[in-house]
């Protein structure tokens, strides 16, 4: 049986200790979070191009255009009273990221595709290596024609794509994978809701050459028409408790309908959550998120989740002045 915990922190309570798991939800930090975009975080205005997307991990892998015409707009108020950013013929794209010459993955994306009867990158990796003549398209996630829905997908040493089928629904939805060596698979989920896992995963991505989202790593094509509100990267397989956590961070900020959802508060509390949880594959023992809070259960069961969460955005948008 699953047990839940919810704890409605004030913004004054303050606990300071060192190793914080500052990810999102309090999952991972920067030496595993590799880049996290939000784009509550810009500061811009209602139909502002935007020629950066400031990455919040810590690791100033930020994510850029210069030329004005293959700029996305930003768009306020779009979701959840949240803003998001929308593509159009508009890509951005980051450096090579070394922190992302690894072997295992998990991805989150919370998007709106325009309609589902195009072929479109939401993220896209380039490699020169590792899965042959096919490197510099390597894993990410898209949406096609073919049963007009989303994927997120790998290769294999061959070039052959790996992929989870996870359907379609209009509106904002969270798309999410975990790539795993350990297991040679990857796994997708459509909203938390666990689709599926496709075997033969078994190459090594090297040099990393950039990340793009709104297009096709390879060449000017294949665009994505749509919005994205916020994308997470790991160079860790998540694993179950930790891919949870994340779902809820992201299901309460956006009031999105999830599986394994951890608690029915997102009317009322909707910021930062972050928490700790154990399942049979592991567990997150000790959460922070962005916040000035930090909280570890060593001991813990499966099925166990102690969430918490800020009643208006945590103190690390407060001044201390």
């Amino acid at each position: 049986m699953k047990n839940y915990l919810l704890i409605i922190l004030s913004l004054f309570f303050c606990i300071v200790t060192a190793n914080a798991q500052t990810g999102p939800g309090g999952v991972g930090n920067s030496s595993s979070n590799v880049f996290w975009l939000d784009a509550s975080r810009l500061s811009l205005n209602n139909n502002d191009p935007v020629s950066t997307w400031t990455d919040m991990s810590g690791n100033g892998n930020d994510f850029t255009q210069a030329a004005p015409g293959r700029q996305p707009i930003f768009k306020t108020s779009q979701v959840n009273a949240l803003p998001t950013v929308d593509f159009y013929t508009d890509y951005l794209e980051s450096n090579a990221v070394a922190a992302l010459n690894t072997t295992d993955f998990s991805q989150f994306i919370v998007a709106k595709a325009d309609n589902n009867v195009h072929i479109g990158f939401l993220l896209h990796n380039n490699y020169t290596s590792g899965a042959s003549t096919a490197s510099n398209e390597y894993w990410g996630a898209y949406i096609t024609t073919s049963g007009s829905q989303y994927r997120t997908f790998t290769r294999n040493t061959s070039g052959d794509g790996i992929t989870n089928n996870l359907g379609y629904q209009t509106g904002y939805n969270i798309i999410s994978s975990v790539i795993s060596s350990a297991s040679s698979d990857i796994t997708g989920y459509y909203n938390n809701n666990l689709i599926g896992s496709s075997a033969g995963y078994n190459s090594t991505p090297a040099g990393h050459v950039n990340t793009v989202i709104g297009k096709n790593a390879a060449g000017t094509k294949q665009f994505y028409f749509g919005n994205m509100s916020e994308i997470i990267v790991y160079n860790i397989a998540l694993n179950s408790a930790q891919h949870n956590i994340v779902n809820n961070y992201l299901a309460a900020k956006y009031r999105r309908t999830i599986g394994n959802d951890l608690f029915a508060h997102e009317l009322g509390y909707q910021f930062e959550v972050f928490g700790v949880g154990q399942e049979t594959d592991g567990a997150n023992t000790t959460a922070q998120g962005t916040g000035i809070v930090e909280f570890s259960s060593p001991v813990l069961v499966d099925g166990d989740y102690i969430c918490l969460l800020y009643t208006s955005p945590s103190p690390r948008d407060l001044s201390t002045s």
